[in-house]
């Protein structure tokens, strides 16, 4: 029997757990206390065996060393975070894991490293106007700023810390430090602090071209240095200058297969020279103008992953495990297209909600702790409420979301 060490880190990852359980697997599961979905998950997670519950993320980081000299295990379920990256790729070079080994963790360790391979390879990219080192103020602009511009965080992930910057001044004003704390969110830099929207993830910003086009997810794997491109989706915002996530949708409505081949061949050349083997990856792209832009890449799972679920394939996670850890080639198995999609609800404290509708979704998720967070990332899908619909095709889903939507009814503090 294979053993898997997975961190549970949210309620999008039940699914993954009941998968892998359900195909055979031995799983060990961590389980950080302070994620502000640990109250829905818990009931759930006390119907499995070999529970490890810590207080803290950072807690958990002992612990998966801890397991790991006293337990063989066959694999890491890549569920982890981009800053958690590092230590995953020496755990899995150190004991002979598959998935990322430190070798290919260098190389795309941060935007600004991988941007510049993309470059050499010839794949197009968002240009790098300027670099802003970790938490310092602006006080010289590059003349070859065009805006808008985009500012993110060169170790950054879910749309944490990015902003479409419109002028000169503003640009110097998201880097300013200031003398009074107003949020949780904002940055320490010596007895200053960063603005509110600030999120540097203890890396350098990137000031970027802003590319005004359709964004696009790609999901695969490689497996034995080959590569396999999965499944595509979509990525929606509305919460412009943010660049927040507000809907996933599968499949994508610009997938074609000149689209498939023309963003394999930039892949393998990249996979490659990276050297990555034996993991998932997910790659976004924006699409303008018939270009294909490259904007983000990591080797582990992407929360789009389970919109398979919603659309027919609910053994996505035990397929790759069995592919990487058999050798054996993954076909997966679509009937419906599928959306997660915010609740689209106004910032503040709510009294009460009802959903008349709700039998029109798969999956509902109200707001954490009953509170609509103001813009920022907060208008990410996982914070101010979501909601999964599945469908007979793309006209499908977003009628029955406007149907469900308009039953909404919520009462305010």
């Amino acid at each position: 029997m294979n053993n898997i060490l997975l961190v549970c880190r949210g309620y999008h990852h039940l699914s993954t757990i009941y998968d892998l359980i359900n195909q055979g697997y031995n799983l060990d599961i961590i389980v950080p206390k302070d994620h502000p979905e640990f109250d829905l998950m818990k009931s759930q997670l006390s119907k499995f065996d070999n529970i490890f519950v810590v207080d803290t993320t950072d807690q958990f980081l002992n612990l998966l060393s801890q397991l790991l000299e006293t337990k063989k295990y066959q694999y890491i379920y890549p569920t982890f975070p981009d800053h958690h990256m590092k230590l995953i790729a020496e755990i899995n070079s150190k004991f002979d894991l598959p998935g990322i080994k430190l070798k290919s963790y260098e190389k795309i360790k941060e935007k600004i490293v991988y941007y510049k391979i993309w470059k050499d390879l010839k794949i197009d990219v968002p240009e790098i106007y300027q670099i802003v080192k970790n938490k310092k103020t602006l006080n010289t602009i590059s003349s070859d700023i065009k805006f808008p511009c985009l500012v993110k965080p060169s170790g950054g992930m879910a749309s944490l810390g990015i902003k479409i910057i419109s002028s000169r001044e503003s640009l110097k004003d998201f880097f300013k430090d200031v003398d009074v704390k107003v949020h949780d969110y904002q940055e320490s830099h010596g007895e200053k602090f960063k603005t509110f929207e600030y999120y540097s993830a203890n890396s350098d910003y990137i000031i970027q071209e802003y590319i005004d086009g359709p964004i696009i997810s790609v999901i695969g794997h490689i497996l034995n240095k080959s590569l396999s491109l999965d499944f595509f989706y979509d990525i929606e915002s509305n919460s412009y200058p943010y660049a927040a996530e507000t809907a996933l949708v599968y499949p994508s409505k610009y997938f074609n297969n000149d689209f498939y081949e023309n963003i394999k061949i930039k892949l393998e050349k990249f996979i490659s020279l990276t050297e990555l083997d034996n993991c998932p990856f997910m790659l976004d792209v924006i699409l303008k103008e018939g270009n294909i832009y490259f904007i983000d890449f990591a080797a582990r799972v992407s929360v789009g992953c389970h919109l398979l679920q919603y659309s027919g394939e609910n053994q996505y996670a035990s397929k790759l495990v069995n592919s990487i850890l058999n050798n054996k080639n993954m076909l997966l198995n679509t009937s419906k297209c599928s959306m997660k999609r915010d609740l689209g609800l106004k910032p503040g404290l709510i009294k009460s909600i009802e959903i008349k509708k709700d039998i029109l979704a798969d999956y509902i998720k109200l707001p954490t702790n009953n509170k609509v967070n103001l813009p920022r990332n907060d208008l990410a899908i996982s914070n101010n409420g979501y909601v999964y619909i599945s469908g007979s095709d793309l006209n499908d889903l977003n009628e029955k979301y406007q149907n469900l939507i308009s039953s909404i009814i919520v009462n305010y503090t």
